[in-house]
């Protein structure tokens, strides 16, 4: 599916929704243009949901929004970035400082270049991925934003909940550093948003 433009003339959408569209307009723009590669802005599924979502939410939407910009915005390379085994590690760096965010020393250690780093917020939203992402995936940003991860992916229950109980232990407090998820075995997990529009996504991990 292609984008689509908006302007002020169209009636049909609210000054807000139309600030959180421009925005994620932009920011395919910079992300294709770094990645090499189209990065779709939003689905017509994700206008929809946007549209009927509180003046708070669409707020905290285009906040979001906002700290992506200063992400992608750059260079990929700095000198003043400690260099390590990714070759998106400034991005990273980036987000982890906007986010007010701290890594354990032996993240580094384990991190291989090829590897997809995603952080999410405690609402379940994925507010920052590496690009290598959209290799993988052919969500939009707006997908990424309006929808909690659960009810982008689907997988196996046991597989879920396996997840799910690791992630809790972590936002809990009762694991830290970096907490290993080998106990989740290979499996596929398929994209569901947009089902019709997107490919499946086959996990490695």
């Amino acid at each position: 599916m292609e984008n689509l433009s908006f302007s002020a003339t169209d009636q049909t959408i609210s000054e807000i929704d139309l600030t959180v569209l421009q925005g994620v307009e932009t920011l395919a723009g910079l992300s294709t243009t770094l990645l090499g590669r189209p990065v779709k802005a939003h689905s017509r599924n994700a206008m929809t949901k946007l549209s009927a979502m509180s003046g708070d939410r669409k707020q905290a939407i285009q906040n979001q929004i906002n700290v992506m910009k200063q992400i992608v915005s750059g260079e990929l390379q700095d000198s003043s970035v400690e260099s390590i085994n990714h070759p998106e590690w400034l991005l990273v760096a980036k987000a982890m400082k906007l986010y007010g965010l701290n890594l354990k020393d032996d993240f580094q250690s384990i991190l291989q270049k090829d590897d997809v780093i995603e952080i999410y917020n405690s609402d379940h939203i994925q507010i920052f991925r590496t690009f290598n992402f959209y290799r993988y995936s052919g969500y939009s940003y707006l997908d990424l934003l309006v929808n909690e991860w659960f009810h982008l992916w689907e997988r196996p229950r046991y597989i879920l909940e396996s997840m799910l109980a690791v992630g809790m232990s972590v936002v809990n407090g009762d694991k830290k550093g970096v907490v290993s998820m080998g106990h989740i075995p290979e499996h596929v997990y398929k994209e569901i948003y947009n089902s019709e529009d997107v490919q499946n996504f086959e996990s490695r991990s």
